[in-house]
């Protein structure tokens, strides 16, 4: 006996007797084996009768919480053997976990080793015609039990037994053990009441009021209709609640029908068996348990596709879902939740978009795709405001108002609960559009863009920009293209060129999140000078104080990230992006407000410093700034050390610039290229200093660095303090 021959066998003892197993009765060691219920009460095959008292714990509370270990329990195990994939061959791991109701307590031990994953589940239920008490242990109450159809009556589901009856059920529902799912009596009226007027006469005879004294036969069609129907309700052998999974399918006497079952634990328990809430559970017969539900169960036979297809209100739901790919999808065996959208619903849509959809646009799948949810959401469950996910990992909403009514985002649903044999369909009176779907100018739109759109309307765009491929965009919004200063947004209107360059400047491509984008990455516009524009990050993250956190692109704030288009990504900005015209120094000589500041910076010799790759952030004091400091200075030395003092490496815009309190030192220290620091703050107001210098404009771009406008030179002042508390916590902004 080799090594993992020993190993297996001590795992699977160990499994065992976590799960409780070492009891009387047969098991398999392969494959799946499950116990059977008898028709006897006495008897449990593949489990075992407890009968071993009230246990002699030390605390009442335990003994009774334990009620599982007293008289009249019956145990059915399971064992299920599985290939695990070749990357977990080599993976020991080990779970235990116990599931809790009212009737039923059920312990699993799941064991993977050397890709064989063994799974033993040991489920404690009553023993059939015992139940439990509140407070006590065990299943103390004898039952006086009848057979399935006696019990049906008693459960107030008449009809369905009278129905049974007359079409001669009642003999193969004698014959054997059976679990019959039966529809109360309001529900079984509400059926008839449905049906048309000519097969109204032959359900009321024959299921609802059979001693009228009416003896007209009824329609051959409608007596196998109704054979059929009435099969499909009950399913072979003891099946309770406890035995039943979420998501299940269940094989009735009906061939071609299953039952599929649910469980939501979410917004409120409930159970389901094809979307029909289960009013009354686990009720014992002398062979069998009834389930009583509050809806006739229709035979399913058809996936979500054939539902689709031969529904002449979903005609262009059927052709969209055939140009996108997805018909194996919503054929194939599976457990989804379709909402679909009525042929008068896509004539509702925006004109261009429902023309992009029709020419069967690359977004098409993901607009189907959010209509799709991954698992089967009955419309019970939808109480007040819940969520679910897509095929699109994204959530939908899902809301019942007042009136009673269902919605799934802005839709009505109009019709519900229609079964497929891989899941339910529910139509809705209009269309789920995501972002994903929509390209630029349609996100623009819906987000009321308004400037954005005009702008790109003017500038003789908006084709370019609805083809727009893997692409990312950052979109000023409408206060940023306002703040604009009024002469330049008139120059450009006049311009079209100068708009078009000025627009795509904000447009890169690749793709990207702003998780991809970190501090110091350049991008290519796509702009005629394909100009390039810089991410950066900043943060006053400091120790026991969280802080903030602020991304900008070319010193522009992204406040709204990642909101996903058709074929990319739309990034919303505070500020219009006006792409760099050269370095910092050909930057501050094109204005001549810094006449002063370009000459001293040639005298001192650090010309050729901003001209290099930088970064660098300059406190650009203007023309009159140096009129206040009175005496000229000429000294080469004294100049460069001077300007020195404004020049910090490295690329820091006013959104890096935070307020900040008396408790860290009541700004941000930097140190410049003189080597002392400078202390930057912003006030309530948002108004940023510079030591005691105000900073006028924020923000001028250059290829290597920004500029940033102050109303006074900076002067040298005596050194602070080293050991103060904001040196000991710096800003991290670079």
């Amino acid at each position: 006996m080799n090594f993992i021959t020993v190993a297996c066998l001590v795992l699977s003892c160990v499994a065992f007797s976590q799960a409780g197993f070492w009891s009387k009765g047969s098991h398999s060691s392969s494959g799946e084996r499950e116990g059977s219920w008898h028709g006897d009460p006495e008897t449990f095959t593949g489990g075992h009768k407890q009968s071993h008292g009230r246990p002699r714990g030390f605390w009442t509370r335990n003994r009774l919480t334990n009620w599982w270990t007293g008289d009249n329990v019956c145990m059915k195990r399971n064992e299920i053997n599985e290939t695990l994939p070749y990357t977990s061959r080599h993976r020991y791991s080990t779970r235990s976990f116990c599931q809790d109701t009212e009737q039923t307590r059920k312990c699993t031990t799941s064991i993977s080793f050397f890709g064989i994953k063994r799974t033993f589940t040991a489920t404690y239920q009553c023993c059939l015609g015992f139940a439990r008490v509140p407070g006590q242990m065990g299943c103390p109450k004898k039952l006086q039990l009848k057979d399935i159809l006696a019990t049906s009556q008693d459960l107030e589901a008449k009809q369905v037994v009278d129905a049974i009856t007359q079409l001669g059920l009642n003999s193969t529902l004698g014959s054997g053990n059976f679990t019959l799912f039966a529809p109360t009596d309001n529900a079984f009226e509400k059926y008839v009441e449905g049906r048309q007027p000519e097969v109204n006469t032959g359900v009321v005879q024959v299921g609802v009021n059979p001693s009228r004294g009416d003896n007209t036969p009824p329609p051959p069609k409608l007596v196998i209709d109704l054979q059929d129907i009435l099969k499909g309700h009950v399913v072979p052998g003891f099946v309770m609640s406890g035995d039943l999974r979420d998501e299940q399918l269940v094989q009735t006497l009906l061939d071609q029908a299953k039952l599929r079952i649910n469980f939501y634990n979410r917004p409120k328990k409930l159970a389901t068996v094809n979307c029909a809430p289960i009013v009354s559970k686990d009720n014992p017969a002398t062979n069998g348990f009834v389930h009583t539900v509050n809806k006739v169960l229709q035979p399913v036979t058809q996936s979500l596709m054939d539902m689709v297809a031969s529904n002449p209100d979903l005609t262009t739901l059927k052709t969209l879902i055939g140009q996108a790919g997805l018909t194996d999808v919503l054929r194939k065996a599976g457990q989804l939740t379709l909402f679909a959208p009525t042929n008068a619903a896509f004539e509702k849509l925006d004109p261009g978009l429902k023309t992009r959809l029709m020419n069967g646009d690359s977004c098409l799948e993901k607009i189907l795709k959010n209509h799709v949810l991954k698992n089967v959401i009955c419309s019970s469950i939808i109480v007040g405001k819940i969520r679910s996910i897509n095929l699109l990992d994204s959530f939908i909403k899902l809301s019942r108002d007042r009136d009673n009514k269902l919605f799934v985002g802005g839709a009505q649903i109009v019709a519900n609960d229609m079964m497929a044999t891989n899941g339910v369909l529910h139509i809705i009176d209009g269309t789920l559009v995501p972002n994903d779907a929509l390209d630029v100018m349609e996100i623009a739109k819906k987000n009321g863009y308004t400037e954005i759109i005009k702008l790109i309307q003017t500038a003789g765009l908006e084709q370019t920009v609805r083809n727009l491929k893997n692409f990312t965009f950052f979109v000023p919004n409408n206060q940023a293209i306002k703040n604009l200063p009024p002469g330049a947004l008139a120059a450009l209107s006049s311009d079209q060129t100068a708009l078009r360059d000025l627009l795509l400047y904000h447009v890169t491509q690749p793709s990207l999140s702003c998780s991809e984008m970190s501090t110091g990455d350049n991008f290519t516009s796509l702009n005629s000078a394909r100009s390039k524009f810089r991410i950066d990050s900043y943060s006053n993250r400091r120790a026991f104080h969280y802080g903030s956190f602020k991304k900008t692109v070319q010193c522009a704030p992204i406040v709204r990230r990642d909101v996903e288009s058709c074929e990319g990504r739309v990034n919303v900005i505070t500020k219009v992006m006006i792409p760099p015209t050269g370095d910092i120094v050909n930057t501050l000589q094109e204005d001549g407000n810094f006449s002063t500041l370009v000459s001293a910076i040639v005298k001192g010799k650090l010309a050729d410093t901003l001209k290099g790759n930088g970064p660098f952030t300059v406190f650009a004091p203007t023309n009159k700034a140096f009129e206040k400091l009175g005496a000229e200075v000429n000294d080469e030395k004294t100049i460069a050390d001077l300007l020195r003092r404004h020049i910090v490496r490295g690329n820091l815009c006013c959104a890096g610039i935070f307020r900040t309190g008396w408790m860290f030192g009541g700004g941000q220290r930097v140190r410049t290229l003189q080597g002392d620091r400078l202390t930057l703050n912003r006030n309530r107001q948002g108004d940023v200093t510079v030591d005691s210098s105000q900073v006028t404009e924020c923000d001028r771009t250059a290829t290597n660095g920004v500029i940033h406008v102050i109303n006074t030179v900076l002067e040298d002042v005596p050194r602070r303090n080293m050991n103060r508390i904001r040196d000991l916590w710096p800003m991290r902004w670079n």
